[in-house]
């Protein structure tokens, strides 16, 4: 068995799934005063009494989402320091287009001018005072040619770590390849995220430990697949994402699709997405995270409020690309009018299947405008569709989330198949025990004694053994992704190599 566990932005939701794929239990608990690892502990011990022996759980599986809340209200988050790499000083100010509430944890900045080498230990002394003297709490390093040369970034971070050893310090080249304003925008969204990732993840471990679980504790990352929990400490802004990726993999799974469209439902927002072959596409295009331009590899999705926008919806804080002027109107035509938040209307349900809860929606009593706006919503989910659906052939819709039984009378039609699942309403949790071990390869390569092919199965290698060395079967691994980036205008045969590899978990 496996316990799945997604943390919202009001409430944690958590499901037991059997070694059959079976939902056979699940509760839900609400989050009061921010208090996220207290709602965590309450909803495993609602799962407990389903259990006989707590060695029957083979894995605790956590999507994490609730940390894009943390974000955007600025609370638990860490005093940070950014050291800028530079061969000269930059004009580019840090932190462009940051929210105040995200900026002010951004206690101390300083720009290091760099020659063919590193005169780190001329700054050294300065910057540790003024980090002590600022008591941040962690600390992001970004050089601005780290993706092709890494070695000034590892040496300041040696330094800092041997000074400082309590301090977290993020490297901008393991979060994000090329592009220098986005790389070092998630590095320091990395750091402000650090403290309050490791205060949840140790606290859930710590009482899963109280509570019999000798299990592995696994988080979703932003692809769906899997972190240690160590992993995610180190790297909490790759776990933003993690909400979209259980709900469209958890959708398509209780619907016993491998292909599918997944239109998930819930708090003011629609989320919609294509599963093909059981996979979903990344987004290539840059990722926003409240409004700041990241390199982030998130799931490919339409996102589309829905009633007045509510903190901590996790589709008003990530978008792929700009939002066009078009799309902002459509937003504000929405959210003029009042009361319609699915969400709010499911809360407090008892209704304890679709066809209840149909009959519930459908007698709710709406005003005319509130059915006038939700045809007109509904019209642009169809339009979404639509864009997502392969010319080739149609692809079932799977709905799901609190809002599936009213948003499914209105894409129903005779010309295509539309379901909610049953445990439609706990598909981030499912979809989180759904996820792969990973192990990504991202490196640019001087292409002087080997050939392109070489560094390729180089690249490939490296992966398989590093998902084999964080717990993926051996006998499963594969190589999911291989990308080739080439600097054409660097001179030489520069080439940047991008592997991904996945493989099912040990003992699952």
């Amino acid at each position: 068995m496996r316990i799945g566990i997604n943390v919202g932005s009001t409430q944690v939701d958590a499901v037991i799934l059997s070694k059959h794929g079976k939902v056979v239990a699940a509760s839900e608990t609400v989050i009061q005063d921010d208090e996220t690892v207290l709602a965590i502990k309450e909803a495993l011990v609602s799962l407990i009494r389903y259990l006989r022996d707590t060695d029957e759980v083979r894995g605790v599986f956590i999507g994490a989402t609730s940390e894009c809340q943390e974000v955007k209200l600025g609370k638990g988050l860490a005093k940070t320091g950014l050291i800028r790499l530079n061969r000269y000083q930059s004009q580019i100010q840090p932190l462009m287009k940051w929210p105040k509430a995200l900026s002010d944890h951004v206690v101390y900045t300083q720009s290091v001018e760099i020659g063919e080498e590193l005169d780190w230990f001329n700054y050294f002394q300065e910057s540790l005072a003024r980090l002590k003297e600022a008591e941040v709490e962690a600390i992001a390093v970004v050089g601005a040619f780290s993706p092709m040369d890494n070695c000034s970034e590892q040496l300041v971070k040696e330094s800092l770590n041997y000074h400082l050893p309590s301090i977290p310090v993020t490297m901008s080249h393991t979060i994000g390849s090329i592009g220098f304003l986005e790389r070092e925008n998630a590095a320091v969204l990395n750091a402000v995220l650090s403290k309050k990732m490791k205060n949840t993840l140790k606290g859930v471990k710590d009482f899963l430990s109280s509570l019999g679980f000798h299990c592995p504790l696994w988080v979703t990352r932003n692809d769906g697949c899997l972190m240690t929990i160590e992993e995610a400490i180190e790297f909490p802004v790759l776990t933003l994402g993690s909400g979209s990726a259980n709900s469209f993999r958890g959708g398509a799974f209780l619907a016993e699709e491998r292909s599918c469209i997944v239109v998930h439902v819930s708090e003011g927002i629609t989320k919609i997405g294509t599963m093909i072959q059981e996979r979903f596409e990344e987004s290539h295009s840059q990722t926003y995270v409240f409004g700041i331009p990241t390199n982030l590899r998130m799931p490919h999705s339409i996102v589309l409020p829905l009633g007045e926008e509510k903190q901590g919806a996790l589709g008003h804080d990530i978008r792929h690309g700009n939002p066009s002027e078009k799309t902002k109107r459509e937003e504000v035509l929405i959210s003029e009018r009042k009361g319609i938040s699915l969400a709010e209307r499911h809360a407090g349900s008892s209704a304890s299947n679709l066809e209840d809860q149909q009959e519930m929606w459908s007698t709710l009593k709406q005003s005319e405008l509130d059915r006038e706006a939700m045809t007109q919503y509904a019209e642009r989910v169809n339009d979404s569709i639509e864009e997502l659906q392969i010319y080739d052939q149609e692809l079932p819709i799977v709905v799901v989330g609190s809002g599936a039984p009213c948003m499914m009378q209105r894409l129903q039609s005779q010309t295509r198949e539309v379901v909610a699942p049953f445990g439609y309403q706990r598909c981030h949790a499912v979809g989180a025990c759904l996820g792969m071990v990973s192990a990504e390869v991202d490196q640019v390569y001087h292409l002087k004694d080997q050939t392109k092919a070489e560094v390729i199965e180089e690249a490939k290698e490296k992966a398989i053994k590093e998902a084999e060395r964080k717990g993926a079967f051996p006998d499963t691994i594969s190589i999911e992704q291989v990308e080739e980036y080439p600097f054409d205008y660097l001179q030489g045969e520069v080439i940047r190599i991008r592997v991904k590899a996945v493989g099912q978990v040990k003992d699952s």
